[in-house]
């Protein structure tokens, strides 16, 4: 799995489109010209500079790299690219990261410690979470000592990394998929 499986195909296809080769674009120049903030065109571009599609002239700077430029194909996917991005949510993120934070939680932990204000119930998001990492085996389930009626207690017994692992569904199938290992875990049912 490369860094640009984390973004959707016609956002990089827009970025290149607008970046020439042999000459240099700022950050801000695409921002104007593109409908994405600043910071997701910046982590767009560092996955394409990894990706040698695109190279870093100077500080916030870039050029696509000389060569023939291959527009995506019908069914959405660029050639040279590694197949369609995977979803990533914020939330996902934010979760994964209070997850490493606690080692031991609650659903409704991570639910306080994650949630921001304002933002839509993320508590089905959080369980259907927590549920698919520990049927990957990241997570695995607190015996209720203590409090028999409590709410179910985890433990993370498979750090990976910073990069929160990715839940994703495909043709009914639930699969997790690691950006730090480059695994793809599927969920037990």
């Amino acid at each position: 799995m490369s860094a640009l499986d984390l973004y959707r195909p016609e956002a990089l296809e827009a970025i290149l489109a607008k970046l020439p080769a042999g000459a240099c674009l700022g950050i801000d120049e695409l921002a104007g010209a593109l409908p994405y903030p600043r910071h997701s065109l910046a982590g767009m571009l560092a996955a394409l500079v990894v990706d040698g599609t695109v190279e870093r002239v100077e500080q916030g700077c870039f050029q696509r790299v000389a060569g023939p430029y291959e527009p995506l194909q019908a069914n959405g996917v660029r050639p040279d690219l590694q197949g369609p991005a995977r979803p990533r949510t914020d939330l996902q993120r934010r979760l994964w990261r209070a997850i490493r934070l606690r080692k031991k939680f609650s659903v409704g932990d991570l639910i306080v410690l994650a949630s921001r204000e304002g933002e839509p119930s993320s508590r089905n998001t959080a369980y259907r979470y927590v549920r698919a990492l520990g049927s990957a085996g990241y997570l695995s389930p607190l015996p209720r000592a203590r409090a028999p009626l409590g709410p179910k207690r985890w433990l993370l017994v498979r750090d990976t990394g910073s990069a929160a692992p990715i839940l994703l569904v495909e043709q009914g199938q639930t699969y997790v998929t690691d950006p730090n290992t480059a695994e793809r875990v599927p969920c037990k049912r």
